[in-house]
């Protein structure tokens, strides 16, 4: 099965269609979801990441990044030194 395209739902904004070249299955479907929703958690998981290193070596950018990690429901534990 390959995609063929993409496109928006005009009574619907959040929507995403996607066109395959057959009739997609269940399970090709299921596949999809995984692949969009690991995506999803890996860009997360960096953003994290990238954050936890200003949190460490830029204290000026400290407060602001704290903040953002709130806003996605983190909470940034200081190593003791």
């Amino acid at each position: 099965m390959k995609v063929t395209g993409v496109g928006r739902d005009a009574e619907h904004p959040k929507c995403l269609i996607v066109y395959y070249d057959g009739v997609p299955t269940d399970d090709e479907l299921r596949v999809l979801h995984e692949q969009l929703r690991d995506e999803q958690t890996d860009k997360l998981a960096m953003m994290v990441g990238r954050l936890a290193h200003l949190l460490e070596h830029a204290h000026p950018a400290r407060k602001q990044a704290i903040e953002l990690l709130a806003k996605y429901g983190y909470t940034f534990k200081p190593h003791c030194r």
